[in-house]
């Protein structure tokens, strides 16, 4: 519980292709398993060492264990999403915008908001969904943004360095840490957002950014 708010954390996958081969042949000189499954299990570490760091209860953590190497369309894959979304009936969900590259991504962003449909309709509970900005993405409408100063910038970038496989890809990939990357991003919004209009915030020089949906609100109670 943080501030009132019950807080889940889902990965819908693993994305065992995001680390390199190399990384995870170096990983633990452990050849009694596959290197896919080494993959798998950095990935496994590395989220529920963010968790933690976060400050949540392992518990709050789910692998929804999606599977990325058949069709995402799969009705074992489709299955265990509408379950998931179903028995945790959530009020608010936070989630990366679906218009990007990643397969992954926009696939769980476009069954995620028929699951919300279909909730609000059995549960008859509304829904909202807080699309975040990810580097890959690449159209969705500036909803909200979410200042930050250098305090909260430092420990991002600690949770974000958790991910160690992804620091290092990026790193090699893209000349830059995960941490940079994803701190760059948020800083250029702050200054398209400084541009538009003078935050209240005079510390902050990052932003978060987010498009809103609303699932199951009537016209009436979205103006009240």
């Amino acid at each position: 519980m943080h501030s009132g708010c019950d807080i889940w954390y889902t990965v819908a996958s693993m994305s065992p292709s995001g680390v390199e081969d190399e990384y995870a042949q170096k990983w633990q000189k452990n050849d009694s398993i596959s290197l896919q499954e080494k993959k798998i299990e950095i990935r496994r570490r590395e989220q529920a060492r963010a968790t933690e760091m976060f400050g949540l209860a392992p518990d709050r953590l789910t692998l929804l264990g999606i599977e990325e190497n058949k069709e995402l369309d799969s009705p074992d894959n489709l299955a265990r999403m509408r379950h998931h979304v179903e028995s945790m009936a959530p009020d608010i969900v936070i989630m990366p915008m679906g218009k990007d590259p990643n397969q992954t991504h926009a696939w769980v962003y476009q069954v995620f908001r028929e699951c919300a449909k279909d909730l609000t309709l059995k549960k008859e509970k509304p829904v909202i969904a807080l699309y975040n900005e990810d580097p890959k993405t690449m159209e969705m409408r500036n909803d909200l943004f979410v200042l930050f100063g250098e305090e909260s910038a430092d420990w991002k970038r600690e949770l974000l360095r958790a991910h160690h496989s992804q620091q290092q890809r990026n790193i090699h990939s893209r000349g830059m840490g995960f941490d940079e990357r994803i701190l760059r991003m948020n800083h250029l919004s702050y200054r398209s957002l400084k541009e538009m209009l003078p935050p209240a915030d005079g510390s902050a020089k990052y932003a978060e950014v987010f498009e809103i949906e609303l699932f199951g609100f009537s016209p009436r109670r979205a103006k009240s």
